[in-house]
């Protein structure tokens, strides 16, 4: 259960136009805020802009998935706490598997998607997420 009163963001990259809307959908069903795009460089753009949830879809236009994962993790504007997400409508090989974990990935999903268990890993990340956030939040207090 979702113990953060604020509404959660998700920004949701991918070249199929139909995929990327379908996915936006799901994520403003289950209550998000979703943003979409097109293109590995406007996820990187709009990443800054502090979105909870990263899902990025292999056939991102201009940058592979795992490049722009990359390139979040190398950013240091981008929060780190932040999971991101890599969806494959290809069969999910040892190795597209490895280099997306290698890359900074959280998770990697092969389509078609199991919503229930995407948004079930989504709720323990962002518990986990929102628990850093209050354990650093108090850290800056001072107890005297």
């Amino acid at each position: 259960m979702e113990t953060n009163p604020r509404k959660r963001t998700a920004l949701v990259g991918c070249s199929d136009d139909w995929m990327c809307r379908s996915l936006q959908t799901v994520f403003e069903e289950k209550g998000y805020t979703a943003t979409r795009v097109g293109s590995g460089k406007q996820m990187l753009k709009l990443a800054r802009d502090g979105p909870d949830v990263v899902l990025v879809d292999e056939r991102i236009d201009d940058l592979s998935a795992v490049e722009v994962c990359m390139a979040l993790r190398g950013d240091p504007l981008f929060d780190h706490a932040t999971p991101i997400v890599i969806t494959s409508c290809a069969h999910a090989d040892p190795q597209s598997r490895a280099a997306a974990y290698r890359a900074g990935a959280w998770e990697y999903f092969q389509q078609p998607l199991n919503v229930g268990d995407l948004f079930l890993k989504l709720g323990t990340f962002l518990r986990a997420r929102d628990e850093l956030e209050v354990s650093q939040s108090q850290r800056r207090v001072d107890q005297a």
